[in-house]
């Protein structure tokens, strides 16, 4: 399964290495199904998928863990960017019941490794696409209990819909979870604005994977002594800044330096922080 699995772990990388350039918090998995699972889902479906109709399109997957529920709003629009597109399924359970948030995008293989695929499942209901599934890390755990223990064995819950009902409501649970994370760093942010701990606050605030360097002595001074500037980083538009850094061809490390620029560059156009910018950095924009 060398071929195939190669496949999955290039795949993977290549949606690591998207997120992981604009420092989004998350764990990325592949993998490619073995032929003894592909055979068990069409057992599953007889029917379902055929030559001419409805094909298996998650031969390969890759699942995006992410540690905060904003950032799969975020991981969408630049898995969309970068990948093209063939299905996308994103639901929600209507308000009077408990059930899980989707979101699965297919994208498409290059035409060799379609036929790769093809060839190792000797199948022709195998789609040539991957499926990414974008979760967050709390909700993941729940997905991987349900689909084991529920989804591939339906019949076991058929005469339970209660404890079915009750099993989607840990999921409610833990989306609470995301939320109150959420918060919590916002709050945090806000402390550490009010004491002037100005590398905590872009911790705290942004949320992104920024290297363990310190603020340079000369930013520090620059936020001590103009404190607009510092309020003005304190209520920067994340998703702006994030968006904005993954749609250039930068692949300079996140320092805090690095951070601040990019964000001014971007969003705050402050002409004493602009003046300070690296020329290295400059270029690469």
């Amino acid at each position: 399964m060398q071929g195939v699995d190669a496949i999955a772990n290039r795949t993977q990388q290549q949606v690591e290495d998207r997120l992981a350039r604009i420092g989004l918090l998350s764990r990325v998995f592949g993998r490619a199904k073995t032929p003894q699972s592909m055979q068990a889902k069409l057992g599953r479906h007889p029917g379902k998928y055929t030559p001419d109709g409805k094909l298996i399109q998650d031969s390969v997957g890759v699942r995006v863990m992410l540690y905060f529920n904003d950032d799969v709003e975020l991981a969408k629009t630049v898995l969309l960017d970068t990948f093209e597109l063939v299905e996308l399924v994103e639901d929600a359970p209507n308000t009077s019941e408990f059930g899980p948030t989707r979101l699965n995008l297919v994208f498409r293989l290059s035409e060799q490794e379609a036929l790769e695929l093809r060839n190792y499942y000797r199948s022709d209901c195998v789609d040539g696409t991957f499926e990414v599934q974008v979760r967050t890390i709390l909700s993941e755990g729940w997905h991987e209990v349900e689909h084991d223990l529920r989804y591939k064995h339906q019949e076991d819950w058929a005469k339970s819909p209660d404890l079915s009902r009750t099993l989607n409501g840990i999921l409610a649970t833990l989306e609470t979870c995301d939320w109150t994370m959420l918060k919590l760093f916002e709050e945090k942010a806000l402390e550490h604005f009010r004491s002037r701990e100005w590398l905590a606050m872009l911790r705290s605030k942004l949320r992104l994977r920024i290297t363990d360097d310190p603020i340079s002595p000369e930013l520090e001074s620059l936020l001590e002594a103009d404190g607009d500037l510092a309020k003005e980083i304190f209520h920067l538009d994340r998703r702006r800044l994030v968006l904005a850094i993954a749609r250039t061809d930068m692949n300079l490390p996140l320092t805090p330096d690095n951070v601040l620029h990019l964000a001014n560059h971007f969003v705050i156009k402050h002409s004493g922080l602009a003046a300070r910018m690296p020329r290295a950095l400059a270029e690469a924009l």
